[in-house]
């Protein structure tokens, strides 16, 4: 999503102009497709995820404070299979998105359990 603190500009111009863009273009081909009963959705981590970018960014620290990929896929999963329920947004975090369906429990996501109350924020949720 869309998150219009200077901050995130200022620090990542290039990388936050394609994430806004990423959301504009999914934004409008909604508006395109929205006559012909295609919906279009967007997913957004709401944390860090346990990728090999974030090892080889963050490193070992980075990994411990991230959530798996699970969630990622679990959240998508919500999206493609009960799309009444999406119908009115299409932007979406993770999180957000299991809310949407009562998921309520997260701890278990996380990369290691031991660091599941320091899970970090991903970039541009939440201010820079």
């Amino acid at each position: 999503p869309i998150n219009l603190d200077p901050g995130w500009l200022g620090a990542f111009a290039p990388y936050t102009s394609t994430k806004y863009a990423m959301t504009l273009l999914s934004l409008g081909f909604q508006q395109e497709v929205a006559n012909r009963g295609v919906q279009v959705r967007t997913l957004w981590p709401a944390t860090l995820i346990a990728t090999a970018a974030v090892g080889m960014t963050a490193g070992e620290a980075g990994l411990a404070m991230a959530r798996k990929p699970a969630i990622m896929a679990d959240a998508a999963y919500a999206l493609l299979t009960e799309c009444e329920r999406f119908a009115n947004e299409v932007c979406w975090l993770d999180e957000t998105a299991l809310r949407h369906i009562g998921v309520t429990e997260f701890d278990g996501y996380a990369n290691d359990p031991s660091q599941a109350a320091n899970i970090q924020r991903d970039f541009y949720v939440g201010t820079f």
